[in-house]
């Protein structure tokens, strides 16, 4: 597998051929007309000091997917989000053949590439890296990114999203899209950078995340889910039987210590006193045996 570099064919590294691409030739990048370089674009490759579009033809999803991720590590870009085979109208001025890497090669130039041929109708990769389009951040007012909240029913509440990106420009735009339980609720419309809100009063319950849908690139992009927060209902009982409970508990315990305390005291008063009809013990104690007269016989 080869390219034309110099007016010679050059193999690459994994060419069977020979090794004749120098350490420091096919440089990449991800580029798009009105944004530059940055971690989302068409695939190019820098030829005699000029960078030229890759010419790709059509591969299966597992080729492309591992392509994708190699240019996006390469470029230190995280990984790949998506990927399309586009149509391209920049003018193609070699025989540039795709790449096909296996996903563990180092760099772009570690992957076999296509054999060259003429580019005519044929279209560019176009890649979309994650760090183009990181998580948004959800968050509740007052209360901040927390991953559940216990309101009253009917209670607002205030929820925000916000996104941003070192990789996009002043002139991107898209919308911050709120979802309930995966349902859109409301999508504003937003530059990166920025962040909206909005405030649910009825039916509050359910679990909220949000999403960046990017429209100013060559396709519609959404980014991953932002943290999810879990909102609960949660009504707390009417505080009027609760203290009249309490109440009835304190009067009873009170009425109940009151007659223990009585009953002791009586009995320890009862027990200090002689009943009427009692002697003095020692005269008591003389008369324990009683006098038996016996009979005299005549």
């Amino acid at each position: 597998m080869g390219m034309l570099y110099n007016g010679k064919v050059l193999h690459s590294l994994q060419s069977k051929i020979e090794q004749a691409i120098p350490e420091e030739e096919l440089p990449v990048r991800l580029w798009e007309q009105n944004r530059g370089e940055s971690c989302l674009g068409d695939l190019d490759v820098k030829i005699r000091g000029m960078w030229e579009p890759v010419c790709q033809q059509e591969v299966n999803a597992s080729v492309a997917i591992a392509t994708a991720n190699v240019v996006c590590r390469e470029l230190g870009c995280g990984h790949v989000l998506v990927w399309r085979i586009l149509e391209n109208n920049r003018h193609f001025s070699g025989k540039i053949g795709g790449f096909r890497c296996s996903g563990k090669e180092e760099k772009t130039r570690d992957c076999p590439m296509n054999e060259n041929e003429s580019c005519k109708n044929r279209g560019t990769l176009y890649i979309v890296c994650s760090d183009a389009l990181p998580t948004p951040k959800l968050s509740v007012m007052t209360y901040g990114p927390v991953p559940k909240l216990y309101v009253k029913d009917k209670q607002n509440v205030e929820i925000s999203c916000s996104f941003d990106s070192t990789y996009l420009k002043p002139t991107d735009y898209g919308y911050i899209v709120f979802r309930k339980n995966g349902v859109i609720l409301r999508d504003q419309y937003s530059k990166p950078g920025t962040s909206a809100s909005i405030t649910q009063s009825y039916e509050v319950a359910g679990e909220y995340d949000c999403v960046y849908r990017l429209y100013s690139s060559k396709i519609q992009l959404v980014s991953q889910p932002s943290n999810t927060v879990f909102i609960y209902i949660y009504n707390p009982p009417d505080p009027v039987p609760i203290v009249a409970g309490v109440l009835t508990t304190v009067i009873g315990i009170a009425i109940l210590t009151y007659i223990c305390i009585y009953r002791t005291a009586t009995q320890e008063v009862q027990g200090n006193e002689f009943p009427a009809h009692s002697q003095d013990p020692a005269t008591n104690a003389e008369n324990q045996y009683p006098t038996v007269h016996i009979p005299q016989q005549p």
